[in-house]
């Protein structure tokens, strides 16, 4: 009897500490699951899977950041940029050729504020900046011809100029001939190549807008311009002269419209340019040329396309809104 209950006693012993073994084994099995899982968890962040590359390394997240951030800064930068024409150098293009000064020598005062764009085979309208203090002259091949006509544009304060130039026939390869002139011993000459043709350098605007220019443009409203228009209505900043140039012509007609206080202006154009007998007046697939012009001389330019007749029989031109 006494050995049939030691021999009990003893498996129960055994039983419990077989238990005993189960359970701690279950706990530091699944305390080891807990930590492999944690150590992937941060593995996963420490390495996020889009920054693998195909070859399986490792990219940097923030370098991944970095080029996101300027991939945008440069599409902004694309979308701001505007098409600007090249300048000319001008110790490259001066043709003055005086003995006592050495040829091809730019005077100083000449380079004050000085800047000449590009000129292109396709350009209708060329402007640029000189010191406005001085004068600058075209000399101009008259059409079928071999004489020269002198044309002086008008230079505001800030020194910008603008002149029509669809009266000439330019050809990539020719030169057009510039003097600038006016407290220098003797007057500049320049001589400009012809660039050829490229798109968007109809009208060569001066490279150096301001933020005064930038805002006139964006004020400004210049609704479409019809080969039968007889009075037409404008928008623009107020305090700016608005002057309208022909530009299809070789000598080109220029007239001021009036302009409210407000900076509406109008203009009548049943007889612009000015038609002697037997003439045309403005005809479809010509141009005009927009001068803004505010009151410390920052010049805006505007080149309006001539299109068809309106087909409205009672269409005297726009409506000012």
């Amino acid at each position: 009897m006494l050995r049939t209950c030691t021999i009990l006693m003893l498996l129960s012993i055994v039983m419990v500490m077989t238990a005993c073994n189960i359970s701690g084994s279950e706990e530091t099995s699944s305390e080891g699951s807990e930590v492999k899982e944690n150590q992937e968890q941060q593995q996963e962040k420490t390495v996020p899977e889009d920054t693998m590359s195909d070859d399986g390394q490792q990219n940097s997240a923030t370098d991944e950041s970095e080029q996101s951030s300027n991939t945008t800064d440069d599409e902004s930068s694309d979308d701001r940029d505007i098409a600007k024409p090249e300048l000319y150098e001008p110790e490259e293009v001066s043709g003055r050729d005086n003995p006592e000064e050495g040829s091809g020598d730019v005077y100083p005062e000449a380079l004050e504020n000085l800047e000449l764009p590009y000129i292109y085979e396709n350009t209708l309208v060329y402007s640029g900046t000189i010191n406005p203090e001085q004068s600058i002259r075209f000399e101009i091949s008259q059409p079928d011809s071999e004489e020269v006509e002198n044309v002086d544009p008008e230079v505001t304060e800030q020194g910008h100029f603008a002149l029509p130039l669809d009266g000439m026939e330019l050809e990539a390869g020719d030169e057009l001939i510039v003097y600038v002139m006016g407290n220098m011993p003797h007057e500049q000459q320049f001589v400009l190549p012809i660039q050829p043709a490229e798109d968007g350098m109809e009208l060569v605007e001066s490279t150096s807008d301001t933020a005064v220019m930038n805002d006139i443009k964006e004020a400004t409203d210049l609704p479409e311009f019809y080969e039968n228009t007889s009075t037409y209505y404008g928008k623009t900043l107020p305090g700016v002269s608005v002057e309208v140039s022909e530009v299809d012509a070789f000598v080109a007609s220029t007239q001021d419209l009036e302009v409210e206080e407000e900076g509406d202006f109008h203009g009548d154009f049943s007889n612009f340019p000015y038609q002697a007998a037997g003439e045309a007046g403005l005809q479809e697939g010509q141009h005009l040329l927009f001068r803004m012009t505010d009151e410390d001389g920052n010049l805006a330019l505007f080149l309006t396309d001539i299109l068809a007749p309106s087909d409205d029989p009672n269409y005297d031109g726009p409506i000012s809104e």
